[in-house]
């Protein structure tokens, strides 16, 4: 049961990464002629119908859009409870710009598909899946620009000689700290306050 809501978990935060491009392809293909047109339409069903049939694939990623929000609401949710006592990270370095080549990496190349192509909108969704894959398979789900965008921070650190990964939404001036956390598994831990160590 774990396992399950850990893989939907890391899902939603893939997800969530790919906000971006999901903002940038609504841009680029919705089509709003319908809606300029408005008065012309005899039925509000004839109306809706056009609108839906042009924009298919944009209504695709409205909803993907609406399901990265959803999943960014489960991850503050999670995020606040189940509060461990203080643990010590020490070597503190920040990694935020891991978040900018997840971005230019996976995400800007991504933007050129042509999707008004069926056969590009395929390939499209194929990559898509194949990165979150991996994605969730590496671990990477802390790799995220819209948590970036929305004030959470990247570092990594040692922890008992063990090297970890530290989400926050404080930014740690500090080598050493003392921080109650939550384990998000696989030596990825989301901070919740933090000290200078003593």
């Amino acid at each position: 049961m774990q396992h399950s809501q850990n893989i939907f978990y890391k899902i939603n935060l893939y997800n969530l990464s790919l906000l971006p491009l999901y903002i940038i392809f609504i841009i680029q293909y919705a089509d709003i002629k319908v809606i300029e047109n408005y008065a012309n339409y005899e039925t509000l069903k004839l109306f809706t119908s056009d609108l839906v049939s042009l924009n298919t694939k944009v209504l695709l990623f409205l909803i993907l859009s609406l399901i990265a929000f959803i999943g960014y609401q489960f991850f503050l949710k999670n995020n606040k409870y189940n509060r461990e006592d203080a643990k010590k990270f020490e070597n503190i370095e920040s990694k935020d710009f891991d978040h900018l080549t997840f971005l230019s990496t996976y995400i800007l190349p991504l933007i050129t598909f042509n999707l008004n192509d069926s056969r590009g909108f395929i390939v499209l969704i194929f990559l898509l899946v194949m990165i979150g894959a991996i994605y969730i398979k590496s671990n990477l789900y802390y790799l995220n620009p819209t948590l970036l965008l929305f004030g959470y921070k990247i570092y990594k650190a040692k922890n008992s000689e063990q090297n970890v990964t530290l989400i926050a939404t404080q930014t740690i001036y500090n080598n050493c700290i003392d921080s109650r956390y939550i384990d998000l598994g696989n030596n990825i831990y989301f901070l919740k306050d933090s000290d200078e160590c003593r």
